[in-house]
């Protein structure tokens, strides 16, 4: 038995190799001795904001253009994320992450096979 179902289904593909890091130091944002980084997407999502603020690890957008899902006219939802781990500053070191995020209306197609638990029964 087979049928059909609408649904929601969600593509979350890696951004990573997209992501641009320009390191330099910035007195009043950098702490100590350390030259902070700013990270960033082809669309102009940035991991410290507007104000470049290397403290800042994590960033989710919901605004941004899509990179990856231009085809999509109209999605439930599109999320653009960049995370810096293990760290509280972003540094030439530091690894960084990114991800495009889209919910869209999908079509599932699901099948079933219904089978007896014992043999006697057919």
């Amino acid at each position: 038995m087979s049928y059909s179902s609408l649904s929601v289904c969600s593509r979350c593909p890696d951004l990573t190799s997209e992501l641009t890091k320009a390191c330099a130091r910035e007195l009043g944002l950098d702490p100590g001795n350390f030259t902070g980084c700013s990270v960033s997407l082809p669309n102009e999502f940035n991991l410290g904001g507007a104000e470049n603020y290397h403290m800042n690890i994590m960033a989710i957008s919901t605004s941004q253009k899509p990179l990856l899902y231009t085809n999509y006219t109209s999605p439930i939802a599109l999320v653009q994320s960049i995370t810096a781990g293990n760290t509280y500053f972003v540094t030439p070191e530091t690894q960084v992450n990114a991800s495009e995020c889209v919910l869209v209306p999908c079509v599932l197609s699901i099948s079933t096979l219904l089978q007896s638990a014992h043999p006697s029964i057919r």
